[in-house]
């Protein structure tokens, strides 16, 4: 009843929002569905508390519906979640030191192809300020989504990501690595096989400790992966997947590509550089998706996310091997049943 009464307000405001700058309007609209989330999660709806159904990387989740990085930057949004009656969340993507990106305008809407482009550049908190919010815990699972501050050297990231890895050990049920955002230079150029193992390698060493010192399981571990990635580089991805030292993969990030967009050359000339997510995103991510669950078989977690605006492409993901999906575009043109609609597919497997 409620996602239903939720569903009217968002077609009766739509219009409304959509004539609103793109950023203003999420803020507007993450500020009200938290403090609907919040009153939801006081009532022990669509919280930790619900009934837990399947496991993604050995964390109990109600469903395997999850809201995507970069919806929720600051925790102190957390409850966005629970009022759309997502499964889990990504929060982040968080940096060691706070930043506010890049500037303003930096998200536009393509209404003609149900898609948006951004160039937000990991605007975030912190991880200190963040994890102050985070000290009462989360009201469902969460990922905490850790990438790179603009200025941080490249040779320091693995100290970096250990950091934020260590300090939310506490908090997080699983940690996804992004070096796939198009919005922080030369981010993209980090995602390559010898740099991942070192890495890694790093990470294992300060997962273990968390783990012996909050006495729980070792923090699952994803890494999230662009479909941008050109050959052989995809190549020699896919064939250290295997081997590598994770838990599983999200699939995938934004796009740079403008190709086969119905806006017009003009539009997409005046909005300038960002990732590219929505429809046009959904044939590029299902190859990845395809490539990635054949290269690290079938007992790894795969996460899809980009391009799913209807139970349709859903179920595409479910077809390609993915063990949840991930929202976010979708629900600004479509709304808050399209999470019900996508759980409703997985329920079906």
């Amino acid at each position: 009843m409620f996602q239903t009464v939720l569903q009217l307000l968002f077609r009766a405001a739509r219009p409304l929002l959509f004539l609103m700058d793109a950023e203003r309007a999420h803020h507007l609209v993450a500020w009200l569905l938290n403090q609907m989330g919040r009153l939801r999660a006081l009532a022990g709806r669509g919280s930790r508390s619900a009934e837990p159904q399947i496991h993604l990387s050995g964390v109990a989740v109600r469903n395997q519906v999850g809201l995507a990085a970069g919806f929720v930057k600051d925790p102190a949004y957390r409850y966005v979640p629970v009022a759309l009656d997502f499964g889990f969340a990504e929060i982040g993507t968080l940096t060691r030191l706070a930043q506010p990106g890049n500037p303003r305008p930096r998200i536009f809407r393509l209404k003609a192809d149900e898609a948006l482009i951004n160039r937000m550049g990991f605007n975030n908190p912190g991880y200190h300020r963040a994890l102050r919010t985070l000290s009462d815990g989360a009201p469902l699972p969460v990922a905490i989504n850790l990438g790179k501050n603009k200025r941080s050297p490249a040779a320091g990231l693995a100290d970096e990501l250990a950091e934020g890895m260590m300090l939310f050990s506490g908090v997080a049920d699983w940690f996804v690595i992004n070096l796939s955002s198009p919005n922080t230079p030369g981010l993209r150029d980090l995602l390559e096989p010898r740099g991942l193992d070192r890495i890694l390698r790093r990470l294992r060493s300060v997962r273990e400790l968390s783990a012996r010192m909050h006495e729980r399981p070792l923090a699952p571990l994803w890494l999230k992966l662009h479909p941008d990635l050109p050959d052989p580089l995809r190549q020699e991805l896919l064939a250290w997947l295997p081997e590598a030292d994770l838990d599983g993969v999200v699939v995938s990030n934004t796009t740079v590509a403008r190709d086969g967009l119905r806006a017009s050359r003009s539009e997409i000339e005046r909005i300038g550089s960002g990732g590219l997510s929505g429809r046009p995103l959904a044939q590029r991510r299902q190859e990845l998706l395809l490539q990635v669950r054949e290269a690290i078989g079938p007992r790894r977690t795969l996460i899809a996310v980009g391009g799913i605006l209807d139970s349709n492409e859903a179920r595409r993901c479910r077809d390609a091997g993915a063990d949840a999906l991930e929202l976010y575009t979708g629900i600004i043109y479509r709304g808050p049943m399209l999470v019900r609609e996508a759980a409703a597919v997985f329920r079906q497997s």
